[in-house]
């Protein structure tokens, strides 16, 4: 693998690391909210035990903040999940990029000392 789209942008070793700062940014961004969320689906379930508990009627309000929360958190984990892919496909853009480097200094090295030995041939 030497390049790979996400969302129609080319991600290759010239953007490679740019766009993992950006992933990673948008991860914990996207992680801070699900976090966020979980916290006031947590309130509100408690809210609704302790209605329930009491015997009174359920708030509707309380039930479409839980209903939204809860199709908030599936949505943030597919994100999330979606980020975590392309994280992974820029690591083996990263590991590639290094066997490339690693192949190329190989060759650089096996070059120089043709040439010295071709200069010792030639004395």
């Amino acid at each position: 693998m030497i390049e790979f789209s996400i969302n129609g942008c080319i991600v290759g070793f010239h953007n490679m690391h740019d766009v993992k700062n950006l992933l990673l940014r948008n991860r914990d961004i996207a992680n801070r909210y699900l976090q966020d969320v979980l916290s006031k689906l947590l309130c509100v379930c408690d809210l609704i035990n302790k209605s329930i508990e009491g015997k009174k009627i359920v708030d509707r309000e309380m039930v479409q903040v839980y209903n939204q929360s809860s199709l908030e958190i599936g949505d943030l984990c597919l994100e999330i999940a979606k980020l975590e892919e392309h994280l992974l496909n820029i690591s083996k853009l990263e590991t590639n990029f290094r066997t490339i480097l690693d192949g190329v200094h190989e060759v650089e090295v096996d070059l120089g000392r043709m040439m010295v030995a071709a200069e010792g041939d030639l004395i």
